[in-house]
């Protein structure tokens, strides 16, 4: 079993059959075999896919972009205060 689910070839699309032996569907890009499970005598293949880099590199660089954001909004907020404040300390006003 493991020979089999350990060549990623093998894995590229997994069919869906009956018990008959009809097609009923199929599971695409199922490429890292993870091991076997056993419970009782029934023994279930673990299988998963491989990461996607992109998609992981564009969300980290959403949070990345997001944090960046409130930080500068932020600190305007804070600037735009301390503004306020040395010119009603230069005008003689109190904030």
């Amino acid at each position: 079993m493991q020979v089999i689910f350990s060549a990623p070839e093998n894995l590229q699309v997994i069919e869906l059959l009956t018990d008959a032996g009809d097609k009923f569907g199929e599971l695409p890009g199922w490429t890292v075999y993870g091991g076997v499970m056993l419970n009782g005598q029934i023994k279930t293949a673990i299988l998963t896919k491989e990461p996607d880099v992109t998609a992981e590199r564009i969300t980290a660089a959403q949070a990345a972009a997001l944090e960046a954001k409130t930080l500068a909004e932020e600190t305007a907020g804070n600037l735009n205060a301390a503004v306020t404040e040395l010119t009603m300390a230069m005008a003689g006003g109190v904030a």
